[in-house]
């Protein structure tokens, strides 16, 4: 692990967890990916297509790539 890289992202963690903050829209996509996530899982039959309830990616492991922050998957 690159020391630098380590000290630059850990001076904005409190930033990536403010809904108001300068990643507000990366968090905003959520809205779209989640439900196109789920939609997808059910089109190819790994979630039920029956299942409606509040929380069907609970034991979903999911591998979030590409993201610093893992707005997604916490």
């Amino acid at each position: 692990m690159d020391a630098t890289e380590y000290e630059k992202f850990q001076s904005i963690v409190d930033l990536w967890w403010d809904m108001d903050g300068p990643i507000k829209y990366l968090h905003s996509m959520n809205k779209l990916r989640i439900p196109f996530m789920i939609d997808s899982l059910k089109s190819i039959g790994f979630l039920k297509k029956e299942d409606n309830s509040s929380k069907p990616l609970e034991d979903v492991a999911i591998l979030d790539v590409g993201c610093g922050c893992k707005c997604l998957s916490e």
